[in-house]
């Protein structure tokens, strides 16, 4: 019936209701592959040529490479939701390992954009994420690739930075999935052994010296992998001198496994020993007759690494009396010193990779003391910057005695960092692999810019002890 019609009329303007739709549908075979429908039709398609647009309009198509408002109203739109999962997905990330099973409401629905799945699915994967692996192939999969990549159990803080450099570099090893390439299984075998030493370690202090304050890395373990992890990573790269700054939240499982400091000695501050060849001033097993008998979360420690590959380093844990972001700058200050040679006469010679400084924060205190923000105003002055700072806030979402919604103004931690264009990376500190990644995205990145970064090392606390007794905010 139908081939008896176009045999008869011939005329693309006769055509209208199902039978245009038919038609247009059997030409655009007949474009892909004329041999793919009735020679008949075929003959009739030689005649009768490529509709005119009225016609292709008429019947809700367009024509190929034909652009009108609503379709650049739809990629606008879709353009929009994708940056806006760039810069909101954090919201919806699982960075908190104390609400793992909490329903999460449903971020950036299409109908908000005005979108369906089938419009989106039409634009090409490239418009909405350049940077996404090979195997997305159009629009919607490139939406769902972003939904799933910023919102994991790592999340991302990247808008504030104004760098155009910087944030494409940033939004690709992000978005391409070089950030999150799996580790070897020995690897994860080594991460796992670490954990177990610290969890043992802390269990041990908790049923041997009862009561007595610890400030207890627990809910925050994965802190000395990533300490470890960054610490391999700089000296591989050349790095030979590590400067550590931090307070109290850690400080012993950091000086025994980090540090190497044997646990004896760690065991006999406990007990008040007076031996001042057990707990000199400078945390090393020399006699210190300098000591003044400062309490073991007061002290440092110092440690020669030498790795696999014959290469040495120097790790210092800086001592740091109880203001407990006192020793940022201190340990910014040495770190320049070591990264300056000064055997020529004039300005020195500085050379960033030799020295790193690694600063961890309190989550209370890293918004709360201001020589915080004084130390991150020098972070970009020729005079002061060390080529970058990584910072580790280490976040158990409780201040001293206070939850975060009464210690502080800003939704994260954080945000301080933002004033000064850091990248921040906030972490479930349950998820070792994520905290690896993590790292990864801080040392590559000090190694390109030589800049600050930050990684927002989110856990909790999982005793409180006594500690009532300190000044100053955990």
């Amino acid at each position: 019936m139908f081939q008896n019609s176009m045999k008869q009329r011939m005329n693309w303007e006769e055509f209208y209701g199902p039978n245009l739709g038919y038609a247009l549908e059997l030409y655009d075979q007949y474009v892909k592959d004329p041999k793919s429908i009735d020679p008949d039709l075929k003959d009739m398609f030689d005649e009768l040529g490529a509709p005119p647009s009225q016609i292709k309009e008429a019947s809700g198509t367009k024509e190929p490479g034909r652009i009108t408002a609503d379709l650049i109203q739809k990629i606008a739109s879709a353009v929009k939701l994708a940056e806006d999962i760039r810069t909101y997905g954090h919201l919806n990330a699982s960075v908190n390992p104390l609400r793992k099973d909490r329903e999460k409401r449903e971020l950036f629905p299409l109908s908000d954009y005005g979108l369906t799945e089938q419009e989106i699915k039409e634009i090409p994967a490239s418009v909405i994420c350049k940077d996404a692996p090979k195997n997305i192939t159009n629009g919607i999969e490139a939406i769902e690739h972003l939904r799933n990549t910023y919102k994991k159990t790592i999340s991302f803080e990247f808008d504030h930075v104004h760098h155009f450099e910087e944030r494409e570099w940033l939004m690709n090893m992000v978005e391409s999935g070089e950030l999150f390439q799996k580790n070897s299984p020995e690897k994860l075998a080594a991460v796992l052994e670490r954990l177990t030493e610290v969890e043992g370690f802390e269990q041990f202090l908790h049923r041997t010296f009862v009561g007595q304050k610890r400030f207890s890395i627990e809910g925050l373990d994965a802190l000395v992998p990533v300490l470890d992890d960054i610490i391999a990573k700089s000296v591989k790269a050349g790095t030979t001198s590590v400067n550590i700054g931090m307070a109290h939240r850690g400080r012993l499982n950091v000086l025994a496994h980090v540090l190497g400091k044997p646990y004896e000695i760690i065991f006999s501050e406990f007990q008040h020993a007076p031996n001042k060849e057990l707990v000199p001033s400078e945390g090393s097993v020399g006699i210190s007759y300098g000591w003044t008998g400062d309490v073991k979360y007061h002290l440092g420690a110092k440690r020669h690494l030498q790795d696999a590959e014959t290469k040495s380093a120097r790790i210092t844990l800086a001592n740091n009396p109880s203001h407990l972001e006192f020793i940022d700058p201190i340990v910014e200050g040495s770190t320049r010193a070591a990264q300056e040679t000064r055997t020529q006469s004039g300005y020195p010679e500085q050379d960033e990779t030799k020295s790193l400084a690694i600063l961890i924060h309190g989550d209370a205190a890293f918004p709360g003391e201001g020589i915080v923000a004084e130390t991150l105003n020098l972070s970009s002055l020729n005079g002061y910057q060390v080529g970058g700072a990584i910072h580790i806030i280490a976040n158990n979402m409780i201040g001293f005695t206070t939850e975060s919604d009464e210690s502080r103004s800003t939704k994260y931690a954080s945000d301080l960092a933002k004033g000064y264009e850091i990248p921040i990376v906030h972490v479930n500190a349950d998820d070792p692999e994520a905290c690896l990644s993590a790292v990864k995205f801080a040392v590559e990145y000090r190694k390109k810019f030589n800049k600050d970064f930050l990684i927002d090392l989110i856990g909790y606390r999982r005793y409180g002890h006594n500690e009532m007794d300190e000044p100053s905010t955990t």
